[in-house]
């Protein structure tokens, strides 16, 4: 087990895009089917846990109950609710491999927000510069010269 890849329920609730509090819920109703650790009096949960939280959302957005919720849940991380053997269906298989993707895609996306909010951040020190440039006389460098007619439009 690497620290590192582990997340915090702060982390797992905005990887999963949700608040907090029913993040916390889901923890409560279905905390056996969720596995945490605690490093340094933090507990911390696997990366797959982003993948488990969003299926419950979706899940109770279909209107399932918990003990339904808890029955599709066990099927799919393999875990049968009566001790034998797990399920290994081709549809358990492709829904595990979808949460794998769907948590991939959502890492990505939410890296690539906070590229865009450092970017927004960045924006009007930029424009102060460009203006004091503008002020000063300097001609600002093209960042696109013209290419002599031999090499292109």
């Amino acid at each position: 087990m690497e620290i590192k890849t582990w997340l915090t329920l702060a982390e797992v609730a905005y990887l999963a895009n949700l608040n907090i509090a029913t993040a916390r819920d889901f923890l409560n109703r279905f905390g056996d089917l969720i596995t945490s650790c605690e490093f340094d009096d933090v507990i911390k949960f696997p990366p797959e846990t982003t993948g488990i939280m969003i299926s419950i959302a979706a899940l109770c957005r279909e209107g399932l109950g918990t003990e339904e919720i808890l029955e599709v849940v066990r099927e799919i991380k393999g875990e049968p609710e009566d001790g034998s053997q797990p399920a290994r269906s081709p549809y358990i298989k492709l829904v595990r491999a979808i949460l794998l993707v769907v948590d991939a895609q959502n890492l990505a996306l939410r890296q690539m927000i906070q590229v865009m909010e450092r970017i927004a951040l960045m924006l009007p020190e930029v424009a102060i510069f460009i203006e004091g440039l503008a002020k000063s006389g300097q001609e600002k460098p093209d960042p696109w010269p013209t290419l002599p007619p031999w090499q292109g439009s």
